[in-house]
């Protein structure tokens, strides 16, 4: 991530940009690989072409981030759902579309323990938020070996916490389950909410 602040010209009460910026912002993005460009470099022209060259100076701040997607590339199998805001019997169902799923990738030994932690973490975002969450479940095959990555994503702000249920419970376990359970895990902000995820290896 590059952060880079640049006092550049203003003509005007408004930012005025360049219309060859303009056209080439406009234009659909292109389904090809093109060499990456250093981030500083990257803010830099930006930044130059933004804006004009005259009159009332003006700050100018980019904030430049590059994300090479997960690791081990594109996924080679992938289930996405939807989960209704306090639809606790779609979680039901979601359990049974996992089941299949990886039965059909060929990592049948994931099951148990990737229905279990999706189950913790789709009831911790439907019940402690307002809205939708998102379940996205994907195979990378690595090495020949297999990796389940699972993401649930939500619109609320509030992070998860660990607790430590008394022995009597019925929730406060979830966490404390993907922390024994997952090969690693983690929780990551979206700008509108978080994306709590965890990984399996077969």
């Amino acid at each position: 991530m590059h952060r880079r602040t640049r006092r550049s010209p203003r003509h005007g009460p408004r930012h005025r940009v360049r219309p060859a910026l303009r056209d080439r912002l406009r234009q659909p993005p292109r389904h090809r690989r093109v060499p990456r460009e250093p981030l500083e470099e990257l803010a830099d022209r930006i930044a130059s072409q933004a804006a004009d060259t005259s009159e009332r100076e003006d700050d100018i701040a980019l904030l430049l981030l590059r994300w090479d997607g997960p690791a081990g590339g594109r996924a080679a199998q992938q289930l996405r759902r939807r989960i209704g805001q306090a639809d606790l019997a779609r979680i039901a169902e979601l359990r049974g579309e996992l089941r299949d799923a990886l039965r059909r990738w060929g990592v049948p030994d994931l099951i148990d323990t990737a229905e279990l932690l999706s189950s913790e973490l789709v009831t911790n975002a439907i019940r402690h938020t307002d809205r939708d969450a998102m379940f996205t479940a994907r195979l990378y095959q690595e090495h020949g070996r297999a990796r389940l990555r699972v993401e649930v994503e939500d619109e609320s702000d509030l992070w998860p916490t660990r607790r430590t249920p008394g022995e009597q419970a019925s929730s406060g376990r979830g966490l404390m389950l993907v922390e024994a359970l997952a090969d690693t895990w983690g929780v990551e902000p979206r700008g509108t909410g978080k994306r709590m995820w965890f990984e399996l290896s077969s």
